[in-house]
């Protein structure tokens, strides 16, 4: 009896991000006020396959841009281009913390799926940009953020406390070879993906 070849398993392959080293770079300059934190784009995005648009939080199923003109009470369209000269026009930066990572689970953008191999300097943001109000898309962001940034300080005090009216973790510290003193501040926000946006509903 002829036996069947047997398809091997897909292999797991690292997946780069599209937007860190040009669009988002790019985003954050000298007049740069906040800047918004993610993880790593959906599948989709970085596949380029039935996306809203080839760009940050571009997924169908992301309601991040819609969000926003909500809570920033301004309407735009939903295009790379539109998108780009509105973050310009308010000083807003966007970039993620994951450079490169494999997905555990095929298609998963799930955090505990991704695993990382590479990510954002953080540490060269920070001293390369004079903005210090920092909006993480989720807990692991600025979990990867403290973590980048305890082996390289001294004297790091973090607490609970307000800013402009909201509730954030603020992140004072010095650089090892650096006298300056530095002060940040990380606003936690909602994930905008759809686990996300399930759990602001199971909250409420």
């Amino acid at each position: 009896m002829e036996r069947r070849k047997q398809t091997p398993p897909p292999k797991l392959h690292i997946e780069r991000h599209p937007f860190n080293s040009n669009v988002g770079a790019l985003s954050i300059g000298h007049n740069t006020s906040r800047i918004i934190v993610g993880t790593f784009p959906a599948y989709e995005v970085v596949n380029s396959k039935s996306v809203q648009m080839n760009f940050y939080y571009g997924s169908r199923d992301n309601s991040f841009w819609d969000l926003l003109q909500e809570a920033m009470g301004k309407s735009f369209e939903i295009d790379e281009e539109v998108v780009q000269d509105f973050l310009m026009e308010n000083k807003i930066g966007i970039i993620d913390m994951i450079e490169k990572c494999y997905r555990k689970v095929n298609r998963s953008s799930k955090h505990k799926d991704l695993a990382i191999v590479e990510q954002l300097d953080f540490i060269h943001l920070i001293q390369n940009c004079p903005c210090r109000s920092f909006y993480t898309t989720s807990k692991m962001v600025t979990s990867l953020i403290l973590k980048q940034l305890r082996p390289v300080v001294r004297d790091l005090h973090s607490k609970t406390t307000e800013h402009n009216g909201f509730p954030c973790l603020e992140v004072s510290f010095c650089f090892l070879l650096d006298g300056n003193q530095y002060k940040i501040y990380i606003f936690n926000l909602y994930s905008p993906g759809p686990n996300g946006l399930r759990g602001i509903q199971k909250g409420l």
